[in-house]
Formats: structure tokens, sequence, C-alpha cells
């Protein structure tokens, strides 16, 4: 069973061209039955998830490839974002941001605590769920071709194994 729910807050000000953003996004895997939960279905943090973080890059890793993120069962994260106008005509359609993002990603299965590498034997790999936070700013353009954002975070809390990425281009759709 997947739970997740998300719950965000927006408030406009001076003159509706300043806007001030809180999200707040979780999930909760339960197996059924004891069943084992791939990698697949787990939850990752990272991207645009969690700005100056890579994708997956935050979370328990396989002490052998630390590149591996192992995912998690469960997870907590959140943004709040302050979007303003950058002084130049309306119909550009450009807004600056600044924002503060932090996340929890809970631990893997208990199958996944350990590892056993063909050479190097069975040892114990890179277990943890305490909580990562990054700050940065960002160019928000509405194109024709669709939103598009970019943004360059900072982690303020991380550890050795965590993967940094500092630059994000991300895109939007439209239907």
């Amino acid at each position: 069973m997947r739970y997740s729910g998300d719950i965000i807050g927006m408030v406009n000000f001076w003159g509706d061209k300043w806007q001030l953003r809180s999200s707040l996004n979780f999930g909760y895997l339960q197996p059924l039955d004891g069943d084992y939960i791939s990698r697949v279905y787990r939850y990752f943090l990272g991207g645009e998830s969690l700005r100056g973080f890579d994708v997956a890059g935050v979370g328990s890793r396989n002490w052998a490839f630390q590149t591996y993120a192992l995912g998690g069962l469960w997870k907590i994260n959140g943004s709040t974002q302050l979007n303003f106008p950058v002084f130049i005509p309306d119909e550009y359609q450009i807004k600056g941001f600044v924002f503060a993002d932090y996340g929890v990603l809970g631990k893997p299965p208990r199958d996944e605590y350990t590892y056993t590498h063909p050479y190097y034997g069975t040892k114990d790999n890179d277990i943890d769920d305490t909580i990562r936070t990054s700050v940065g700013v960002g160019i928000y353009w509405n194109t024709p071709m669709g939103p598009m954002n970019f943004s360059w975070g900072w982690p303020l809390k991380m550890t050795e194994y965590d993967r940094e990425q500092r630059f994000l281009l991300s895109f939007e759709t439209q239907f």
C-alpha cells in the first residue's frame, strides 16, 4: 500500500506581484503480508524534490557502490519559496525566486541493511534517515513551450555520501 499527501499554502502580496509559497509532501509504503518492496517502488529525494541534491542523491547507500541509492519506505519533504518580479516587463513572464528545501528519507527494507560483494564479503550498507536541507535562488520563465525553472541550490546539511547538484533545469508540461 502506498499512502501520500501534499499540503500547499500560498500568500500573494504587494499588488499580487510577490508570492510566498510553502509546501509539505509526505509518503509511506506498507508491504502487504510481509512482501518485499522493490527499489523501483521506494521513495527517493533529490532533483526537483530537494534542490541542491542530485536525483536520488539523498539517503541510504550501498557500501560498495556509493552511487547506488537504496531509497526509503517513507519520506517527508517540503519547501518554502518566495517568488518576486525581476524588474523587466511583465509580458516576458519571468520571475525570480529564493527557496529553502528540506527533506527526510526513511530507511530501506531490512534486507538492504547489508550487501555481499563477490570479492570483499558481507558488510553493512550506509543506512540513515537524517534531515537534509538546502537553500538557493532561481528564475522562472513561462515560455511558449511551457514553464521552465533554472535553479541554483546549495546543501546546508548533508552526509559524506550524498550527491550534490548545484544547478537544476526543469520543465513543466501544460495540457
